[in-house]
């Protein structure tokens, strides 16, 4: 040690024959003042080690570190251990010049709690590589923005390339929504045509019979009317078209009857008038009331008169009907038939009266779908018609800005090169002031224990310089010389 306590309690270098107490342990110590080895203070007696467990052997980077500090801040007891350097403000300075363990390095810095390291890194200098940081980083931009000059062009053209895709892209977009606008408005007027059919869609649904107009309206259309409405309703005028089929076909036969009562050919005996009618037309259930006139005996004054007498006389004619004329009075006949189609129209006349109310409801229906539907056709067709009018000014200023690009594209290529080239001057002042002075390390065979430590980091390498360790990866280079004015002048925030 270089400095022991006298009698009197002060702070003395070794001299020759020089006895003094250590100020630690207490201890006697004895001065050693030789020529080759200097001078300093060690235990007397059978110890040998020094009392701080901390301690190395005080090597000439010991000593030479140590001597540029005053006296006063040498060797300060703290505790039951000696500091190598203590400021007046407290700040710890260990010089270390052996290995050392990260368990004694954590009990150091917990012990001097503000403190920092200065390592002897000359025994290890080729092994550590300190590299600029910024001929790094800008080694590493450049490598990075090295194509992109290059690139500018390309770059150009892919956005001009981009403005013709999109130019195109909207042009389909318009012809879709062209297209699909045309075609609204060709539903609507279908729409509209069908809409002035509705009693007559009505009157097929009624019938059972649309199917088979398939040309004239448009089956899903008249599916979907269809299903819209009520099914009991389609149910009950289908019912009444039938009855009135029915009806109507009643009356039909009751005219052919008459028609063909009104065809037979007269016959007047008597005074009276008959209907001449063939054998053919007589059956069991009519052959009653029926004359028969023998065709021999016409001319004759008494005339034989006669009738069938039952079914056997009826079927015994069948041979010789062609001797014979057959009358029948069906005056009364044709009355009834009459009477009966005047009543069966009458009848046929309410039905159908029924029958169109519930056309006439089912038509009102009709109608009203229609009406939703156009009414939705038209709004479709107005935001179809926004749209439009929207991707036309879309595709108008798509192709203004493709038409700028294609004629201005040597000048803004230029102007990107111009832009690069400047940017890239920027960033590397930026990168230049960014990483002044600091450099990363790259240390061969690292000495792990350091990896601990939380405390600053100080690297001597043996020149006229040091190197402070910023972070991780950034040490900043400082001469030794502005280290020391930085400790004399108390600026340690910047060290610690």
């Amino acid at each position: 040690m270089q400095f022991a306590h006298d009698e009197n309690n002060n702070r003395i270098l070794p001299y020759k024959g020089g006895k003094a107490t250590c100020r630690l342990c207490g201890g006697t110590l004895i001065a050693h003042y030789g020529e080759i080895n200097r001078p300093h203070w060690q235990h007397y007696g059978q110890r040998v080690e020094d009392c701080d467990s901390w301690k190395e052997p005080e090597t000439i980077w010991h000593r030479k570190w140590k001597e540029r500090f005053p006296e006063t801040w040498r060797e300060i007891v703290i505790g039951n251990h000696r500091a190598d350097i203590r400021t007046p403000n407290g700040v710890i300075i260990e010089f270390q010049n052996s290995f050392i363990s990260s368990e004694t390095i954590t009990k150091r810095e917990n012990h001097y709690v503000n403190m920092l390291w200065v390592i002897n890194a000359k025994e290890f200098d080729e092994n550590l590589l300190f590299r600029s940081r910024v001929k790094s980083e800008l080694r590493s931009y450049r490598e990075t923005n090295k194509y992109n000059e290059i690139e500018i062009e390309n770059k150009v053209l892919s956005t001009i390339q981009d403005a013709e895709i999109k130019h195109t892209n909207l042009i389909c977009q318009y012809d879709k929504i062209d297209c699909e606008l045309i075609s609204k408005n060709i539903y609507l007027n279908m729409t509209t045509n069908e809409m002035s059919k509705s009693w007559k869609i009505a009157f097929h649904i009624a019938n059972g019979d649309i199917e088979k107009y398939h040309i004239e309206f448009r089956m899903e259309i008249v599916r979907q009317i269809i299903a819209s409405l009520d099914g009991e309703q389609i149910l009950e005028i289908r019912n009444q078209l039938k009855k009135i089929i029915n009806i109507e076909n009643e009356i039909k036969n009751f005219q052919k009857n008459v028609s063909l009562i009104e065809g037979l050919s007269d016959y007047e005996l008597q005074g009276k008038k008959y209907k001449l009618l063939q054998y053919s037309q007589l059956s069991k259930d009519n052959y009653h009331d029926v004359i028969i006139l023998n065709k021999s005996n016409l001319t004759e004054l008494f005339q034989e008169i006669k009738n069938f007498n039952d079914d056997n006389d009826f079927l015994s004619y069948n041979r010789i009907f062609d001797n014979y004329i057959f009358l029948k009075n069906l005056d009364q006949k044709l009355l009834n038939f009459k009477n009966e189609i005047i009543k069966i129209e009458s009848l046929l006349k309410s039905e159908v009266e029924d029958f169109e109310k519930l056309l006439n409801v089912i038509s009102s229906q009709i109608e009203r779908w229609y009406e939703d539907k156009i009414k939705n056709y038209n709004q479709n067709i107005q935001i179809l018609q926004r749209e439009l009018l929207e991707c036309n000014e879309n595709l108008q200023k798509c192709k203004n800005e493709l038409d700028l690009l294609l004629s201005n594209k040597n000048i803004i290529i230029s102007k990107e090169k111009t832009n690069f080239s400047q940017n890239k001057e920027e960033r590397e002042r930026e990168i230049m002031k960014q990483f002044k002075g600091k450099y990363m390390l790259h240390w061969k065979n690292r000495r792990k224990s350091w990896l601990y430590a939380k405390a600053p980091l100080i690297f001597d390498t043996g020149k006229d310089y040091l190197f402070y360790k910023l972070s991780f990866i950034d040490y900043m280079k400082i001469s030794i010389d502005d280290f020391l004015n930085d400790v004399f002048n108390n600026k340690f925030n910047y060290y610690i």
